[in-house]
């Protein structure tokens, strides 16, 4: 046979061959597809979803079962892999009215309307009469902007389908914008009146009824959303916070043992109702449902057991949560995961009580057997912030955030680190993304909150709380949070709303003392002396020492004069309670602001009789005897305080101040470098011990150590601040980087000789001859009065820039 004769058959052959299979391919397709379809028949969707898949792989361009399992991927919440398939289904069939309607509704969930609009228009063009397709039109022209036309077909579609939940929330949702909560109430609950549970109807009921401030009806709905979403846990989460709050602890314990039948192998409802009975019963009961929940010895036990660890931790007893902790991990039994979440845990206790270097030999451990250990990795770069080692703390939180990306406590301790190296543009978008991760969490939203307010940003800080309380509801801490944030905007209405708000009808102790020194803060802040009076006095009558109001009494009496009324009010409670030490530190500070200076210094050491362990009576009497000039006195007296009271943090500084004023500053330096150890997140120890260190050191680790601890003061709004962060890297001989935080400086403390003469000698090292005479000279006549021994030397510096001319 001739070669093209040859060739000619086979080519035939092989094209038979070809439609031979793709027929076979088609056929077994279908039967996948038909099959499918009878599961969907059975209710057996995954299933049915594993047929359609099957039929796709022979076939990919066969319509029917991608929209079938483009629908079965919305209804899992796959929202991204039922938008390409139903693109995928459009591509193959432009007119699909169906495909068309669900591409136009994803695009518009994910408020994206531009992209929308051609799968919506389409829709509209085929089936200008169908109910569902008017309702997709009235949405896309609501998020485009046309009001008008989207109010129009709503109102259509409802003459047609009064229970059309689409049309009302477009309804619904127009009222909103306009600041009508009410209004969009009445069409909310005609939505909700139907069979159908829809998720946001119900969303936006709860936003309208927050902007009504109607408590009640808040928990009703918050009822009614738990009991048409049962499988949603983060609702009824919401509703046992909410009873919590109402003092309705049966009810938040039903519904936590309720999820817990529901949930038998998830751990988070029963370690929340423990959490419910330790403070809502009591610790009794929360620890015996631990060791009941240990007992079972079911997969869980590690868990519980790590929880029991840590409820003793909680509650102050260290060596049991360590040995617990120690003696799980002496078990030859368990598997990897388990030991290395209970050695993190160890280390986390470690770390809390001070032992940093145990802490972080734990973290070491696991990071060799896995070095994606997120726990491990946070433990780690804790360890190198408290270290000052701010970079390599960085890129083990980067390592975390690579293996989990939208890791809120990551993200906190990354901003940390940030705002440690001196970055506050960076710390500010980590919390900031802390907060989206976390879905404005409670935590992450008042830690961004507190940085915004200390940056004043306050403006922001009150949209970030708003939004956390849109998604947790009004939690007490949250409400507290936001009362901060309305009183530094001045905005007393919405302070005076967050008071109504916290004390409803059966609102717990919390909520009312919260309750109490909001509206203390807001009539002080608007100068209604009066009333703030009478709200004190009431706070004490009600409560006494528990509601705080001692102190802020007898100042108000002080302020306004009436001595006499401030020592009565004092002299009552010591003749009913001789020991209180916040009574008698009052009464002596009320004797010493009348120059009674004997009675007053009695009264101190009476504290320090009856309280050693406090530094109160110390402090205060070290002040007395120091103003009368018995400096020698004072040293005794702190010296026996700093002995003798607990966690003396004031004493500690008190003595360090006074050594420098000795000009010992080695000793000065010892307890800086003490208090910076024990708390490295203290701005105040870190410039000071930065401060000592580059002005009285010269060897190059101590510098290096300067340099590594005032990184964080190179943002500062403090003067001080940047002026110790400047002088360091003047040391450095960074004159450049040094020159603008301490002309800063020098602007804001005009009369500090030293800040002039930190200055002066920026200038000079950069060759600025006459700005460095003139704030040299000024150093040094400023110097008459103050001592510091490198003031000194100004003289012979003048006469060097005289010389250099």
């Amino acid at each position: 046979m001739p070669f093209q004769t040859l060739l000619r058959a086979s080519v035939v052959a092989a094209s038979l061959f070809l439609v031979a299979a793709c027929d076979d391919a088609q056929e077994r397709a279908e039967g996948h597809y038909q099959s499918g379809l009878e599961l969907l028949e059975a209710d057996d969707p995954i299933k049915a979803k594993l047929e359609f898949q099957n039929a796709l792989q022979l076939n990919q361009d066969y319509l029917e079962p991608r929209f079938e399992f483009a629908k079965l991927l919305m209804a899992d919440g796959d929202i991204e892999g039922a938008l390409g398939n139903f693109l995928k289904v459009v591509e193959l069939d432009p007119n699909h009215l169906e495909g068309n309607i669900n591409v136009g509704e994803l695009y518009l969930i994910g408020n994206a309307p531009e992209l929308a609009e051609r799968y919506v228009t389409t829709a509209f063009a085929a089936a200008p009469d169908n109910i569902k397709v008017r309702g997709l039109k009235a949405v896309y022209e609501q998020r485009s902007g046309n009001t008008e036309a989207a109010l129009e077909l709503a109102q259509d579609v409802l003459a047609d389908d009064p229970a059309s939940t689409v049309a009302i929330g477009v309804i619904a949702s127009d009222f909103m914008s306009k600041e009508q909560p009410e209004q969009a109430l009445i069409y909310l609950d005609q939505g909700l009146a139907t069979e159908e549970p829809d998720a946001a109807l119900y969303m936006m009921k709860m936003a309208a009824l927050n902007a009504v401030g109607d408590q009640g009806r808040i928990t009703s709905h918050l009822e009614d959303m738990a009991a048409a979403f049962p499988e949603n846990s983060e609702l009824s989460q919401s509703l046992v916070q909410r009873y919590i709050q109402l003092g309705e602890v049966d009810k938040a314990e039903e519904v936590l043992r309720q999820l817990m039948a529901n949930n038998p192998d998830e751990t988070a409802y029963p370690l929340g109702l423990v959490n419910l009975l330790n403070t809502q019963r009591s610790p009794a009961d929360a620890q015996a449902l631990l060791e009941e929940l240990v007992a079972r010895g079911d997969a869980n036990e590690g868990d519980y057991l790590r929880a029991l660890a840590g409820f003793h931790f909680r509650a102050g007893d260290t060596d049991t949560s360590i040995a617990t902790l120690e003696g799980y991990l002496a078990r030859d039994d368990l598997d990897a995961q388990d030991k290395y979440n209970t050695q993190t845990q160890l280390g986390g206790v470690f770390r809390t009580i001070g032992e940093n270097e145990k802490s972080n030999a734990l973290a070491v451990e696991v990071l060799e057997n896995d070095e994606e250990n997120v726990d491990a990795l946070k433990l780690r770069a804790l360890h190198q912030i408290e270290t000052d080692d701010y970079q390599g703390a960085i890129e083990n939180l980067r390592s975390a955030l690579n293996v989990s990306p939208r890791n809120p406590s990551v993200l906190t301790i990354l901003a940390a680190a940030h705002e440690r190296n001196g970055s506050k543009g960076l710390a500010q978008e980590r919390l900031a993304l802390a907060v989206q991760a976390s879905n404005n969490g409670v935590a992450e939203s008042i830690r961004y909150a507190e940085f915004l307010l200390r940056e004043g940003r306050a403006e922001i800080a009150d949209d970030v709380i708003d939004d956390a309380l849109l998604a947790n509801g009004p939690a007490i801490v949250l409400l507290a949070q936001s009362a901060a944030v309305k009183l530094a905007l001045e905005d007393y209405a919405g302070a005076e709303d967050i008071v109504q708000q916290l004390t409803v009808e059966g609102a717990i102790d919390e909520a009312r003392d919260v309750a109490n020194r909001v509206r203390f803060a807001t009539l002080n802040s608007q100068n209604r002396s009066e009333e703030a009076e009478e709200l004190l006095e009431r706070m004490w009558s009600q409560s006494g020492e528990e509601s705080g109001a001692m102190t802020s009494l007898v100042q108000t009496y002080l302020q306004q004069g009436r001595t006499e009324e401030a020592e009565s009010f004092l002299d009552n409670i010591l003749a009913d309670t001789p020991n209180n030490l916040q009574a008698t530190m009052l009464r002596g500070a009320v004797h010493s602001s009348q120059s009674q200076f004997d009675e007053a210094e009695a009264l101190f050491r009476k504290a320090i009789e009856d309280h050693p362990e406090a530094e109160n009576g110390y402090g205060a009497l070290v002040i007395l005897l120091n103003a009368q000039g018995r400096q020698d006195e004072a040293r005794e007296i702190l010296d026996q305080g700093i002995r003798n009271s607990e966690g003396a943090v004031r004493l500690e500084l008190a003595k360090a101040g006074q050594l420098e004023r000795d000009l010992k500053f080695d000793e000065a330096i010892a307890i800086y470098e003490r208090l910076y150890e024990a708390n490295t997140g203290s701005l105040i120890f870190a410039n000071n011990l930065a401060s000592l260190l580059a002005e009285h050191r010269d060897d190059p680790e101590s510098l290096a150590r300067a340099a590594a601890v005032s990184k964080r003061l190179r943002e500062s709004d403090q003067p001080a601040f940047l002026d110790t962060y400047g002088w360091v890297q003047y040391r450095a001989g960074d004159y450049e980087a040094a020159v603008a935080p301490l002309k800063e400086a020098a602007e804001a403390l005009t009369n500090n000789a030293l800040v002039q003469y930190h200055l002066g000698m920026v200038y000079k090292a950069l060759g600025q001859t006459e700005l460095a005479r003139t704030q040299l000279q000024r150093a040094l006549e400023l110097g008459q009065t103050e001592v510091y021994p490198v003031l000194a030397e100004v003289p012979d510096l003048l006469t060097e820039l005289d010389q250099a001319q």
